[in-house]
């Protein structure tokens, strides 16, 4: 711009001298004065703008070598970033396959678990089925002993009724027995008649008190008291139901048959005493199965209850064993289940971790990238505002 200000202005005073040719020197020498100091001030303007170009010059060849360092140094670290990007990723993929087939394991393992614990638990309840199925067929085996035990207990309870009623029978007719020994033995005096009659008939020429003396001597031989004998002889001939005059006769022949030297009176007596007695034990025996058929009676019902105590005992310990067995098994599966699932949340823990570390690491390369590109950036745009500046020069 300055120069065409000068060239404009020297051809416009050429253009204003020219219609005057007639001009003095003086005139020519001012002129060339001016010129003289325009070319010297256009000389030294030219030289200022050339030391200022060799500046501009040197300062851009420095600039321009060093963006072309940093563009190699960019492009160095771009490799570098792209080839540690690039095993990022590929360990990132590796990994990530690691994990889907660890996750693939995994799930495997739980169904694998889960078949388990299915299977366990059908086999539990199988257990506890056949363990409810035995105790249910060892019950009703226990309700089959009962019920055979009181169909026993109930035919005993009958044959005691037909014992008693047999006892009753025979009370009675002991009851008559005696009664006819007491007739028969009121009279002492026809029984002394029938033993003489007696011993007249064996044709004995023996008194009476020879006879008596010959009992009491085999009494004594064989060391038993003489009320002993006649108890046992009265209870033999009661037994077989031999009435009481066919009693005397035979103790009479007895008598007769070894000398004693007892009275008739004495034996008849001890005779009757027997008799007396022989009821009340009869009476005594059917007192004492009475209480018996009552104690029989109150121990199988006693029977009855304990069988069903303890039928509803075991059927109560089946369900409860069941139970117990069941909610064992069912805290094991979950005790086994939250120990892999700690164990899978663990590992993911550390999985994640170390994803996260390397993750980590990318980010902090994706930041320095970051950064090193608004610093390259920064530069570009400093250099072209100088470009600009230059070009404006």
């Amino acid at each position: 711009m300055n120069f065409e200000k000068v060239r404009i202005k020297t051809h416009d005073s050429t253009r204003s001298l020219c219609p005057h040719p007639a001009n003095t020197d003086s005139r020519q020498d001012e002129l060339l004065k001016t010129k003289d100091s325009q070319l010297s001030s256009l000389n030294f303007e030219v030289q200022n703008l050339k030391s200022k170009l060799k500046s501009f010059t040197e300062s851009y060849t420095g600039t321009s070598s060093s963006i072309l360092q940093k563009q190699r140094e960019l492009l160095a670290f771009k490799d570098e970033a792209s080839h540690t990007i690039h095993d990022t990723v590929y360990g990132l993929r590796d990994e990530n396959k690691r994990y889907k087939d660890t996750l693939g394991k995994v799930r495997l393992e739980v169904e694998r678990m889960k078949e388990n614990y299915k299977e366990e638990v059908e086999r539990v309840k199988m257990e506890g089925v056949e363990e409810v199925e035995r105790v249910k067929e060892v019950l009703e085996l226990e309700g089959e002993r009962m019920k055979i035990g009181l169909e026993a207990a109930g035919r005993m309870k009958e044959g005691f009724k037909v014992v008693e009623g047999e006892l009753r029978r025979r009370v009675e007719e002991l009851e008559l027995e005696v009664e006819q020994a007491r007739e028969t033995s009121s009279n002492n005096v026809s029984v002394v008649e029938k033993i003489v009659e007696k011993v007249v008939e064996v044709e004995v020429e023996v008194p009476v008190e020879v006879i008596v003396e010959r009992v009491v001597q085999k009494f004594v031989e064989v060391e038993v008291p003489v009320e002993k004998i006649v108890e046992r002889v009265v209870e033999k001939i009661v037994e077989v139901e031999v009435p009481v005059a066919k009693i005397v006769e035979r103790v009479v022949e007895k008598i007769i048959e070894v000398p004693v030297e007892v009275p008739v009176e004495r034996v008849i007596k001890k005779v009757q005493e027997v008799e007396v007695e022989v009821s009340v034990r009869d009476e005594t025996t059917e007192n004492d199965l009475r209480t018996k058929i009552a104690v029989l009676e109150t121990t199988c019902d006693a029977a009855v209850q304990e069988a069903e105590a303890l039928s509803n005992k075991l059927k109560a310990y089946a369900n409860k064993d069941y139970e117990r067995k069941l909610k064992m098994l069912e805290d094991k599966v979950k005790r086994l289940m939250d120990e892999r699932k700690w164990e899978i949340v663990a590992r993911d823990a550390a999985a994640a971790e170390k994803d996260g570390k390397k993750k980590g690491i990318s980010a902090a390369l994706h930041v320095k990238l970051g950064r090193q590109k608004m610093a390259m950036k920064r530069q570009l745009e400093q250099a072209k505002r100088l470009r600009e500046v230059l070009d404006h020069q």
